[in-house]
């Protein structure tokens, strides 16, 4: 099998996994395994998560921190690349240790067992891999990534109507309003009821 070098690489839905691949010279690449092809990278895992997380407009450092304020518990967080094309990947070690995977959560078809303290992750398309992770860690970083990915549906599912609101002869409904108005003589704001 021949494997295509590249030298960028941006992430996309169909990427299943970034693990990691020391060449003959001692640099960090990266194997990108994807629905239909795997390719090699030459750029560590952190880095393509990085310059992908930029691509879809944010930074790997401001995915971690989005995260930490949702999940509020934890090391090692799972991260959304791109919550519209459901892009979630999640790490088995720490991202700054050099033999860091990091997995997608919606190509993962079955996580098994494998020899002693090894994990065997088939993805939907087949393809299989073994982690020296065992199956018990995996699945609960699969279930925290899981759980990310519901807070930030829950948080972004809002009912959006097409039609023009003046169809709609909704009752008049008492409300607690209150307008701020400038006070410039103060130069405070001041409460009144609406």
């Amino acid at each position: 099998m021949t494997v295509r070098i590249h030298g960028e690489y941006i992430m996309t839905s169909d990427t299943m996994a970034l693990v990691p691949h020391l060449n003959q010279y001692g640099e960090l690449w990266s194997f990108g395994m994807e629905l239909n092809r795997t390719i090699l990278i030459r750029k560590n895992p952190k880095t393509i998560l990085n310059d992908s997380c930029k691509f879809f407009g944010s930074s790997y450092e401001g995915r971690v921190d989005g995260t930490k304020a949702i999940m509020n518990r934890g090391k090692m967080y799972p991260i959304a690349i791109c919550v519209p094309l459901d892009m979630y990947m999640f790490p088995l070690v720490s991202p700054n240790n050099y033999t860091c995977v990091w997995l997608s959560y919606v190509h993962i078809r079955d996580i098994d067992a494998y020899q002693t303290h090894h994990a065997k992750i088939t993805f939907m398309n087949e393809q299989q891999l073994i982690v020296t992770k065992s199956k018990k860690l995996v699945e609960s970083k699969k279930f925290r990534t899981g759980e990310l990915r519901h807070q930030l549906k829950v948080r972004s599912n809002f009912d959006v109507v097409a039609e023009s609101p003046l169809i709609y002869q909704l009752p008049q409904i008492e409300t607690d309003l209150w307008n701020l108005v400038l006070d410039e003589k103060k130069g405070t704001y001041e409460v009144y009821r609406r």
